[in-house]
């Protein structure tokens, strides 16, 4: 009788055991298959100003909505061209730490690129590049976005 009670109870811890981890795999086949605009939407990514100063640190601001709770990674590369220049080349990037980023309505949000505008005069753009790891899923949910032009001058004519 005792026998038959442990066997029941390991049937018993099997079948959970299945029955849970086959609901995590539709889960998983839920969330993998849904776009990138189900978890989050970046709208825009702008200068806080068309022109800045050499070697100044450079503000953006961000528009963005997050649907879903979602971890997050940024890459910022900022792509400048000097005077006479036909051709924007790369100039600098700056990576942000992976960061889980709850949901939250559309809002804008000021930010810092570190590493600052260039020690040159120039035309610029940031091209982010937004990684996403939703929970439960392999499938990564990436967006590329551009910031508008913006100039980067001399200061110290006075």
């Amino acid at each position: 009788m005792n026998h038959r009670l442990k066997a029941t109870a390991i049937l018993a811890v099997i079948v959970i055991a299945i029955l849970y981890f086959s609901q995590l795999k539709l889960k998983q086949g839920t969330f993998d298959e849904q776009p990138r605009e189900w978890w989050y939407t970046y709208h825009a990514v702008e200068p806080n100003k068309p022109e800045f100063c050499v070697d100044e640190v450079l503000e953006f601001v961000s528009d963005a909505e997050i649907k879903r709770a979602i971890t997050l990674e940024w890459n910022d590369i900022l792509f400048c061209k000097k005077p006479g220049q036909k051709m924007f080349r790369f100039t600098t990037n700056y990576e942000t730490k992976i960061r889980h980023a709850s949901a939250s309505p559309r809002k804008t949000s000021p930010w810092f690129y570190k590493p600052g505008a260039p020690g040159f005069i120039a035309t610029c753009y940031l091209s982010t590049q937004i990684h996403g790891i939703a929970p439960l899923t392999d499938d990564p949910k990436n967006q590329d976005i551009k910031s508008t032009e913006f100039d980067v001058v001399n200061c110290d004519d006075n």
